[in-house]
C-alpha cells in the first residue's frame, strides 16, 4: 500500500511527514497529517492502550472483539507512510466519504461493514461518533469513542478489566459515556438529508435563502436514475447519462450562485450510491468543498477516487 501511494505522486509534490516525532506524535502533528482536529480523547485513550499492549496498542481491545486503527496507527508508527495522502487513505473504506475517518472495526466482521469513526462536517469543527452497517448508513454511536467502545463490547464484557479501565479513564478526564447528545445538537444544524443518513451542514442564510436550494429531483427519482445506469452498465449496455448530467449542471449553477449545499447534497448522494459514480462525485464535490473552505476534503476525495475498489486487506494495510 505504501508503495502504491509512492507510485501515484512525484516525491517533490507529496505532503511529507518527515518532521513528525517518531515516538510521540502530538495532537498538532496528528491534526496536520489528517487535516482535521481529532478530539483529545484519542490521545488519552491511546495512552491507556499503550499501557495495555505496548507493541500493538490497536489490538488492546482484541478480547472485546474490536480493533483500533487509522489515526491510532499513526500514533504508533508515524513513519510507516511517507505522505499525508497515504495516511488519509489508510483505513479509508470504499464508502467512507471525505467527512468520515474510520477508527475502529469489528474483528468478527471480515468485510468490516460494521465499523466506527469520527464524522467531521467541517475540518475546523468537532466531529460526532458514527457507526456504519452493511448498507453504508451512518448512525449515532455515542457521545465519545469510549462510549462507542463500551456499547460495542456489550454486556457480555461488562466485567472485563479493560472495560473497567475505560470507564475509569472516562471519569478521570470527563469524557461522556452517553449517547444521543452530540447527534441531537448536530441535527439542529442539518440543512438537508443525504443517502448515507447524516444530511449536510453548511452555512445558510434563512432570510436571504442563500447557501442551499433543494435538488431538482426527489430522492426516489435520483435513486431510480442512478440504479438504471448501474444496471445498464452491468448488463453491457451503454448507459444514458443525460438526466444525471442535467442535474449535475444544475448543481454547478447552484455553486455559481452560492447555494453550495445543493451540490454537496447531490455529490454525497452520488458518492454513496455506487463506486461507478466516483468520478462524477469527485468532479462535483471537489470545487464544492473548496467553495465551502473544506479543502482537505477535496484532497481526500481526489486521492480516494480510482482506489475505492481496493481489497479490504489493502485498506487496512499490514497488521
Amino acid at each position: 500500500f505504501a508503495l502504491w501511494m509512492a507510485a501515484t505522486e512525484p516525491a517533490s509534490k507529496r505532503a511529507r511527514v518527515e518532521d513528525v516525532s517518531e515516538e510521540h506524535p502530538s495532537e498538532k502533528e496528528l491534526a496536520a497529517t489528517y487535516g482535521v482536529p481529532f478530539p483529545t480523547e484519542v490521545h488519552v485513550l491511546w495512552a491507556l492502550l499503550q499501557a495495555e499492549s505496548p507493541q500493538h496498542p490497536g489490538d488492546a481491545l482484541r478480547e472485546l472483539g474490536l480493533r483500533l486503527g487509522g489515526p491510532f496507527d499513526f500514533l504508533q508508527t508515524p513513519k510507516r507512510f511517507d505522505s499525508r495522502e497515504a495516511w488519509r487513505l489508510h483505513w479509508r473504506f470504499a464508502f467512507d466519504c471525505p467527512e468520515m475517518h474510520t477508527v475502529m472495526v469489528d474483528r468478527r466482521d471480515k468485510a468490516h461493514e460494521r465499523r466506527w469513526g469520527y464524522y467531521f462536517d467541517s475540518p475546523t469543527e468537532e466531529p460526532v461518533i458514527v457507526m456504519t452497517d452493511q448498507k453504508h448508513m451512518y448512525t449515532d454511536a455515542g457521545d465519545s469513542l469510549i462510549a462507542a467502545i463500551l456499547a460495542a463490547a456489550g454486556k457480555e464484557h461488562e466485567g472485563h478489566a479493560v472495560v473497567k479501565k475505560l470507564k475509569a479513564l472516562a471519569a478521570q478526564h470527563g469524557i461522556p459515556l452517553t449517547t444521543g447528545k452530540l447527534f441531537a445538537a448536530r441535527k439542529k444544524k442539518v440543512i438537508a438529508p443525504t443517502f448515507h443518513g447524516m444530511g449536510i451542514v453548511v452555512p445558510y442564510d434563512r432570510t436571504a435563502e442563500l447557501g442551499y436550494r433543494p435538488l431538482s429531483v426527489t430522492d426516489k427519482e435520483l435513486r431510480k436514475m442512478l440504479d438504471k445506469i448501474v444496471k445498464d452498465k452491468a448488463a453491457g449496455k451503454e448507459p444514458k447519462y443525460d438526466e444525471l448530467d442535467e442535474i449535475i449542471t444544475f448543481a454547478n449553477i447552484a455553486n455559481d450562485e452560492a447555494d453550495y449545499g445543493h451540490a454537496l447534497q447531490l455529490g454525497l448522494d452520488i458518492f454513496h450510491h455506487a463506486t461507478l459514480f466516483e468520478k462524477d462525485a469527485k468532479n462535483l464535490l471537489s470545487p464544492t468543498y473548496a467553495l465551502l473552505q473544506r479543502a482537505v476534503f477535496a484532497e481526500t476525495i481526489a486521492a480516494h477516487t480510482g482506489h475505492r475498489a481496493r481489497p479490504v486487506a489493502q485498506v487496512l494495510g499490514s497488521p
